[in-house]
């Protein structure tokens, strides 16, 4: 099995019941938007307009930091997927 799967499969499994506090969302590209657009864990993965607002977004460092500090295991967050960031974490820890 290949690394970035079985650490997909480890961060999924794990209980979501926290809720973090993220001041820098409200001044998120993705406001106002379906959040389904940025999911990554049905048939399709984000589209490229979820990925271009991405790369606009005033607060997508915010967003990518956020999401590699709590190893969210849903969704793209910061212009990655889960799947690109478990991939990310595993190179540097290489």
């Amino acid at each position: 099995m290949k690394a970035v799967t079985k650490e997909l499969q480890r961060l999924r499994r794990r209980p979501q019941p926290y809720i973090p506090s993220m001041p820098w969302a409200a001044r998120a590209g993705c406001q106002g938007h379906d959040p389904a657009d940025w999911m990554d864990d049905g048939p399709g993965l984000p589209t490229g307009a979820a990925r271009a607002i991405c790369a606009a977004c005033p607060v997508s460092a915010a967003c990518l930091a956020h999401a590699l500090a709590h190893d969210e295991p849903w969704g793209m967050w910061g212009g990655l997927t889960t799947r690109e960031r478990v991939a990310r974490r595993l190179r540097q820890a290489a």
